[in-house]
C-alpha cells in the first residue's frame, strides 16, 4: 500500500514537473518569437531610414525627366519613375514615387482645382471653393457660399475659422463646411493630391488618361483621343493636354521635370512590415539641399490601405 501511495506521489509530481516545464517551454517561446518580432521590426527601420537617406542621394545626383529620375547609384534601379508605380530594389524593399505635377499646393490659387478633385470622388453638388477660400483668407468677409468663425461656433464642436493664409495640413480640409460631410473612404483620395508647397507647377508629362478628368472638364471624345495619343504620340500628348489644362484656367504648367517627390518605402523583414511616406522638395541649395514636409509611419499595410 505505502509503496503504491509512494509511485502515485512520484508519478504526480512527475506531472506536475513536465506541465511546469512545458508550461516554462511556451512562455520562453513566446518571449523569443516577440524577440524576434521587435528585432525584425527594428531591423525594418533601420532599413527603410537607411534607404529614405540613399534615396535622397539618389535624386540629387540623378539626373531628373519628364517622368523619371535616372542614376547610376548601387543598391537600386538605374530608373526610379515617378507615376507612382510600385518599385522594387530587392524582394524586400519596395519603392512608391510621385513628381509634384500631379499634385497641387494648398493655395487659394488652387481653389478651383481643388473643388473639382473633390467633386470627381463626391459626385456631389456642393460649394467646395468658397468655403475653403474663407477658410484660408485674412478676412471675415463671407462669400456668398462661404463660411467664417460665426458658423463654425455654431457646431457641436464649436471652433473658429482659421483665417491663416493656407491650412497646416491636408487633414484640415474637413473641418471646413461641406468638406466634413465628405465620406471618410474619399479623405486619403483628396489629400493624396495636394502638398504644402508653394512653388509647384502642373506637369502634363505626369498626368496620364485614367487621371485627367480630375483636373479638367473633358468629353468622352476628348478623352478617347488622349488614350490614343498616349500610347501613340506622346508628345501630342502632351500638347493636347497642356492645351486642355489652359482651356481650364489651369496656366501655371511645367513641362520640365518636378522637383518635389511624394516617397512611400516599403521594407519587410521576415513577419515584419514598415512603411513610411515622405514629401521631399530637391533642390540645388547648397546648405539646405532637401526639405521634408510630412513624415509619417504606417503599420500593418494588410489592414490599412496607403
Amino acid at each position: 500500500m505505502r509503496k503504491a501511495f509512494a509511485l502515485a506521489m512520484v508519478l504526480w509530481i512527475s506531472a506536475i514537473l513536465m506541465a511546469s516545464t512545458v508550461y516554462l517551454l511556451s512562455i520562453y517561446k513566446r518571449s523569443v518569437n516577440n524577440a524576434q518580432k521587435l528585432n525584425d521590426k527594428l531591423h525594418a527601420e533601420l532599413l527603410s531610414d537607411s534607404y529614405i537617406d540613399k534615396f535622397k542621394f539618389y535624386a540629387l545626383t540623378g539626373r531628373f525627366k519628364d517622368n523619371y529620375i535616372e542614376n547610376d547609384l548601387n543598391g537600386f534601379p538605374n530608373k526610379l519613375f515617378l507615376d507612382n508605380t510600385t518599385q522594387y530594389t530587392d524582394k524586400n524593399v519596395t519603392f512608391s514615387l510621385r513628381a509634384g505635377g500631379e499634385m497641387f499646393s494648398l493655395y487659394s490659387s488652387n481653389a478651383f482645382i481643388l473643388e473639382k478633385i473633390v467633386k470627381f470622388y463626391t459626385n456631389d453638388d456642393l460649394n467646395y471653393k468658397d468655403p475653403y477660400l474663407d477658410w484660408i483668407d485674412l478676412d471675415s468677409n463671407m462669400l456668398l457660399n462661404g463660411a467664417e468663425s460665426s458658423f463654425y461656433n455654431l457646431q457641436s464642436q464649436n471652433y473658429s475659422c482659421s483665417n491663416m493664409g493656407t491650412i497646416q495640413h491636408p487633414e484640415e480640409l474637413f473641418y471646413i463646411k461641406n468638406f466634413s460631410k465628405i465620406d471618410e473612404q474619399f479623405h486619403y483620395e483628396i489629400v493624396k493630391n495636394f502638398h504644402n508647397v508653394n512653388h509647384s507647377k502642373i506637369n502634363p508629362s505626369v498626368i496620364t488618361p485614367k487621371v485627367v478628368k480630375k483636373f479638367v472638364n473633358v468629353s468622352e471624345f476628348d478623352l478617347n483621343q488622349l488614350k490614343i495619343l498616349n500610347k501613340n504620340d506622346y508628345n501630342q500628348y502632351v500638347d493636347r493636354l497642356k492645351f486642355l489644362l489652359r482651356k481650364n484656367s489651369l496656366e501655371d504648367i511645367n513641362v520640365g521635370s518636378s522637383y518635389i517627390v511624394d516617397l512611400i518605402i516599403t521594407v519587410k523583414q521576415h513577419n515584419s512590415t514598415v512603411s513610411k511616406k515622405i514629401n521631399l522638395y530637391l533642390n540645388n541649395f547648397y546648405k539646405r539641399p532637401y526639405m521634408i514636409y510630412k513624415y509619417y509611419l504606417i503599420h500593418n499595410l494588410s489592414k490599412k490601405k496607403i
